[in-house]
């Protein structure tokens, strides 16, 4: 009996080596979710500075905030080193849900550096395994060079007594990656497309600007570094393509009041949903299908998010 209860704590905690899929394919606990126990940011709970420096939105005739619409194309049409100016901050909290009820939670911070860019991010996802409820914490941290392109990966995740320990590393030079997932360790070759490292939610929150700097008539296509530590492939294998379509902005209410948030239509191999953003910031993603997921941002949307249109 106890060799069966360890294999299933060790299958839950192997699941978070899928990252996002592991909170879809898990059941989740309806209690509320623990305070993340790895690096915890002041910024968490309040609204990044470049949305605290918007007015508020002024609607036109037709309930279309055009002064945000000016301000989304010209972040569009600059180039790579304005999109992230050096010192840009962007921090966030969020919150992912499974059929209306919390499953994760995960805060971010995204910081332009002058030799690139890096995101770090901390959270907790609960499970039941036999029935007993287990929480895993997670670490993940990120970093591009100025151009955007991926050159490292790092995962950890920490369960009860040791068990769900998992660590995840990937050093990448523009041709070929190293990954390092446990004791296994292999080279790949990278996309010779844009890539991404295709991490927890919090790795997307850099999908804006990479749609600002390389996207052609409203289209990005993407190839996702697999990482075993979210959507797309475990590390080691290949994760197919992803594309990024703009699609009309949608004006919804948050804590800053009306805002008209981009909208783009993400489509991967087993991952399809909508991603919301303003400008560079990241705001949510909502996922589509049998195991359908939204992941928000809890500082802007403290009582969730539904797309009304």
């Amino acid at each position: 009996m106890r060799k069966r209860r360890a294999r299933w704590i060790a299958v839950g905690a192997a699941v978070l080596g899928l990252g996002i899929l592991g909170v879809l394919l898990l059941r989740p606990r309806t209690l509320p979710i623990p305070a993340p126990t790895g690096p915890v940011f002041q910024e968490e709970r309040t609204i990044p500075a470049p949305l605290e420096a918007l007015p508020p939105v002024a609607q036109d005739s037709s309930g279309v905030a055009e002064e945000l619409v000016e301000t989304v194309e010209a972040a569009q049409a600059a180039p790579k080193k304005e999109i992230l100016p050096v010192g840009y901050v962007q921090v966030g909290r969020l919150v992912y849900e499974v059929g209306g009820k919390r499953a994760a939670e995960e805060t971010y911070r995204l910081t332009r550096r002058p030799e690139g860019i890096e995101i770090t991010s901390a959270g907790t996802f609960s499970v039941k395994v036999l029935f007993v409820p287990v929480t895993v914490s997670f670490s993940q941290e990120i970093f591009l060079d100025s151009d955007f392109r991926p050159r490292s990966y790092n995962l950890e995740a920490r369960g009860p007594l040791g068990f769900g320990n998992r660590r995840v590393s990937v050093s990448a030079n523009g041709k070929e990656a190293q990954v390092r997932a446990g004791a296994e360790a292999r080279t790949l070759a990278m996309p010779s497309g844009n890539a991404f490292f295709a991490g927890t939610l919090a790795a997307y929150a850099i999908l804006p600007a990479l749609y600002a700097a390389w996207a052609e008539e409203n289209d990005l296509i993407l190839f996702p570094v697999g990482t075993g530590g979210g959507p797309g492939a475990p590390s080691g294998t290949a994760a197919g393509e992803v594309r990024v379509i703009a699609q009309e902005p949608i004006p919804m209410e948050t804590t800053k009041g009306m805002l008209l948030l981009d909208r783009y239509r993400f489509q991967g191999r087993n991952f399809t949903g909508t991603l919301l953003a303003l400008g560079p910031e990241f705001v949510a993603f909502l996922g589509e299908g049998e195991r359908a997921f939204t992941a928000y941002r809890a500082d802007l949307f403290p009582k969730g998010i539904r797309l009304s249109h």
